[in-house]
């Protein structure tokens, strides 16, 4: 065979190994997809988010009927702080300086509650 020509057998083997890449591709990105994981996993929390407000208000009655009223009252007025420390160490959000100084009077009023 003369340098020129085309090799069939070459060309043969390069056009196998690009079907069966474009095949391991596919197969690859069937699954790591993302995107439809993270749907489902954003749908299953929701559905289960979806059933705890019934729970955590029949706590709250349970604590207020049990004379931790004063545990119970301090507890339901931080939950909006639970998600603001939630998203500062799992999800590396910054705070502006107006917003760590409201924290930061929160968890304090909840120490001085909590001690007197």
């Amino acid at each position: 065979m003369t340098q020129g020509q085309p090799n069939p057998d070459r060309d043969t083997t390069a056009e196998q190994q690009r079907t069966d890449l474009a095949a391991t591709v596919d197969a690859l990105h069937a699954t790591m997809d993302i995107p439809t994981r993270a749907k489902a996993k954003v749908h299953e929390d929701v559905e289960r988010i979806k059933r705890q407000p019934a729970t955590a208000l029949a706590a709250y009655l349970y604590a207020l009927r049990t004379e931790f009223v004063t545990v119970a009252v301090v507890l339901s007025s931080l939950y909006p702080v639970l998600p603001v420390i939630v998203g500062i160490v799992f999800l590396s959000e910054r705070l502006r300086r107006s917003q760590a100084l409201g924290l930061a009077a929160a968890l304090t009023a909840t120490v001085l509650i909590a001690v007197a």
